[in-house]
């Protein structure tokens, strides 16, 4: 017996054209969720980020306006007033002429 007007692959090409579809939608689905799924945790982690910035800022304004200070305040004629290069300076003499 066989099958003279093709009933059975007519069949077997329905289920096959029904899984595939079934296949495609949940993967739709699936990249859907995942797609969802990575705009939350981008979201999270942009706002873990803003508050690890807002945590550490007082600590960079620090170090920025110390870096300011230095480089504004280290001049030759700042130096050469402290009491160190003074006393370096008077002892450095005391020797050459001695």
């Amino acid at each position: 017996m066989s099958d003279m007007f093709g009933i059975g692959q007519g069949v077997q090409a329905a289920t096959t054209a029904a899984s595939t579809a079934a296949q495609m939608v949940m993967t739709q689905n699936a990249m859907n969720r995942a797609n969802s799924t990575a705009k939350d945790v981008a979201s999270n982690i942009q706002q873990a980020g803003g508050y690890a910035n807002n945590l550490l800022n007082p600590y960079a304004t620090a170090g920025t306006n110390a870096l300011n200070s230095l480089s504004n305040g280290l001049t030759e004629n700042y130096l050469q007033s402290t009491p160190g290069y003074q006393w370096n300076l008077n002892q450095g003499e005391q020797a050459a002429t001695n």
